[in-house]
């Protein structure tokens, strides 16, 4: 009789296509940003604030005054247990943590003007 073998593929090739596809689907996945909540980076709350700041520092812009901007100085929020306005020193550094009005910048910087009644 005939002397037949089956014709496959060999283990080895089988487990190499399989690991393949698993890194091209984890490579998708990481492009799609699935993998965003992993690692626990955690979003930084003075540069959220901070966005809150330039708006409200745009809308005394708008209203044309000239003395201390309201929105501006009386926003605040709390961050790591403490009060924390727009012209806080902490948020000097931060596009947010200034304002100008007129020819005065409001901000917690050197050289900037605090807001009346914050530390």
């Amino acid at each position: 009789m005939f002397n037949k073998r089956a014709q496959g593929l060999p283990i080895n090739t089988i487990i190499l296509i399989a690991v393949g596809l698993l890194i091209l689907v984890l490579f998708i996945v990481f492009l799609l940003g699935g993998f965003g909540s992993l690692g626990g980076a955690k979003s930084n709350p003075y540069a959220s604030f901070s966005s809150s700041c330039q708006s409200a520092c745009s809308t005394d812009q708008l209203s044309g005054g000239s003395g201390e901007p309201a929105s501006f100085c009386s926003l605040n929020t709390t961050i790591n247990g403490a009060t924390t306005y727009c012209d806080s020193p902490s948020m000097s550094t931060y596009p947010g943590g200034h304002c100008t009005v007129g020819s005065t910048t409001y901000g917690g910087a050197s050289g900037q003007t605090t807001c009346t009644g914050h530390p």
